[in-house]
């Protein structure tokens, strides 16, 4: 099973609250690498180039149930609320920022 195929079955089996969060999480992601794109190390190799009309697949599919949560009232983090959550789950929060 491909990386992609498994990121797809295991979130799948998320409830609907965290699959939006795996897509903001996503989505925080790809912000970063557009601040960011230098922030590879150079002994990192290039990440494996992937067939775009597979990816463009996946992203329509993503919107999709992204716009089902939105739709069912769900409310969707905030760029705080993410970095809050990042933080919590590397070891800390402190309110007012990172530990």
């Amino acid at each position: 099973m491909n990386a992609e195929s498994l990121l797809i079955n295991e979130w799948r089996k998320l409830p609907a609250e965290k699959q939006q969060q795996v897509i903001d999480f996503v989505l925080f992601l790809e912000s970063q690498i557009k601040e960011f794109p230098q922030s590879r190390s150079p002994s990192e190799t290039p990440p494996k180039q992937i067939d775009m009309a597979e990816n463009n697949k996946l992203g329509d599919r993503l919107l999709k149930i992204r716009q089902r949560i939105v739709e069912s009232g769900v409310p969707l983090l905030g760029s705080e609320e993410i970095e809050k959550e990042i933080a919590e789950r590397r070891g800390g929060y402190r309110e007012g920022g990172k530990l």
